[in-house]
């Protein structure tokens, strides 16, 4: 018998990733609550940008909403790019600084 059974095709499509980066793709990213709250809060910065621990802050985002992950797919999506300096965070370590993309020169969503 040379059929696979339907689970192996199944478990074959999710390791290659083909129907969940489709589906992924198809969908508008960055457009949950934890998404806007973040966004507005770099738009309000401006120039002088926040970083991500400054925007989760600034929103008022528990931990437990993973808003490192939200700023990662806002730059991921282009909403947020880096300013091209750094901050301390609270631990004293350096922090990438970003700002909406509407509020680099140039730069438009």
């Amino acid at each position: 018998m040379t059929d696979l059974p339907l689970w192996a095709t199944m478990g074959r499509a999710r390791r290659n990733g083909h129907a969940t980066s489709q589906a992924a793709g198809d969908s508008l990213p960055c457009t949950t609550p934890a998404h806007q709250l973040l966004l507005r809060q770099y738009e309000l910065a401006g120039s002088d940008g926040l970083t991500d621990e400054e925007a989760a802050q600034l929103a008022d985002l528990p931990a437990t909403s993973c808003w490192w992950k939200r700023c990662g797919e806002l730059r991921k999506a282009g909403a947020i790019v880096p300013a091209g300096r750094t901050r301390a965070g609270a631990a004293g370590r350096a922090r990438i600084v970003c700002v909406a993309a509407q509020a680099r020169p140039g730069g438009a969503l």
